[in-house]
């Protein structure tokens, strides 16, 4: 039996935006490594995580359509976007500061760098001074 990935004809890159044939949705490659691949809904938003040799298979069997050639940010998803951030061990973060932000939702690197600083300003605990180191120890490590 043929190997469906052997069919693909375009290289798999993060940000590329594919149409589910199953769903219509169209989902956009967020994150990508040798095991995994993140897809995030371009409706609601949601995730789904896949191993990334099933998401190959889809794609060449025809079940994922790559959808119109996007520009490409390359910082899009920095590789440790994922990564906890443990926000007590950033100067001037106390523990108000940093369960406020917990609560509110953010705990990783991409949280804090996707969302704008008059957002994160509203977060009890957080004002200018804090919120200026947080900034420079996630763009720091």
């Amino acid at each position: 039996m043929n190997d469906p990935r052997e069919d693909i004809t375009h290289p798999i890159e993060v940000g590329q935006i594919y149409a589910d044939d199953r769903t219509g949705e169209e989902l956009q490659l967020r994150y990508m490594d040798r095991s995994a691949v993140l897809l995030r809904s371009q409706v609601d938003e949601t995730h789904r995580l896949s191993k990334r040799v099933m998401f190959e298979k889809e794609v060449g069997a025809g079940r994922y359509k790559l959808q119109g050639e996007e520009e490409v940010d390359a910082d899009f998803v920095a590789p440790d976007d994922y990564e906890t951030v443990d926000f007590e061990e950033i100067d001037g973060v106390g523990s108000v500061a940093a369960s406020g932000l917990v609560n509110a939702g953010y705990t990783t690197k991409g949280d804090i760098r996707g969302t704008a600083d008059s957002e994160l300003l509203d977060v009890r605990g957080i004002g200018e001074g804090n919120l200026a180191n947080i900034r420079d120890e996630i763009n720091e490590t």
